[in-house]
């Protein structure tokens, strides 16, 4: 691969990333939620994301295979939502350091394609993060309306990678050395 595709590639990579945090914000940085719910009915255009619902209660649950089960219950962040066009908007998190983020969801969501992006957060000696970019995730989404927002999600041969350490540089996202792959099964809820 020569330099001027790699870069090319390193480029669009970043302004992925860059996307994907304005989109979903870190629940982890705003842990007050991923803050989507500005637009009311009637103060925007059609065509405009409108807010489906908001949901201030819900769980989800991982269940972590890297070298040893590690079963996560985290709670939903505030300010969490669906949108028409831009779908799930929702952070659920606990106060060891972990988090997990549904971003695009459960809605048409036009230019944003199919399906949305899982990450999964973890502050534990820096932040660690790992996510479906490369849909390595198999998304289940059981219910998306203004009633609740529910599935389960399985995910093969995650890595972690260092959140803070490499992403804005020319190598991207750096994994964890040290840290094998895992495997992670996902239930989660959020109601009104």
């Amino acid at each position: 691969m020569d330099r001027h595709r790699r870069a090319r590639g390193v480029a669009a990579a970043l302004l992925t990333l860059l996307v994907g945090a304005i989109v979903s914000g870190c629940g982890l940085l705003y842990p007050d939620g991923p803050g989507w719910s500005y637009f009311g009915p009637g103060e925007i255009d059609e065509g405009m994301p409108r807010t489906i619902a908001e949901y201030e209660r819900g769980t989800a649950t991982l269940v972590l295979s890297d070298g040893t089960e590690e079963r996560v219950e985290l709670t939903l962040a505030p300010h969490s939502s669906l949108m028409s066009v831009m779908g799930s908007q929702l952070y659920w998190t606990n106060d060891d350091g972990w988090g997990l983020g549904l971003m695009g969801y459960g809605q048409d969501t036009g230019g944003f394609g199919p399906s949305g992006m899982l990450q999964i957060d973890r502050a534990i000696r820096g932040h660690w993060t790992a996510g479906d970019y490369m849909g390595i995730c198999d998304v289940t989404i059981e219910r998306s309306d203004e009633q609740a927002f529910r599935g389960r999600a399985s995910c093969d041969a995650l890595r972690w990678t260092d959140a803070m350490g490499g992403m804005f540089g020319m190598r991207g996202p750096q994994v964890i050395e040290g840290q094998e792959p895992f495997d992670a099964e996902i239930v989660f809820e959020a109601l009104p």
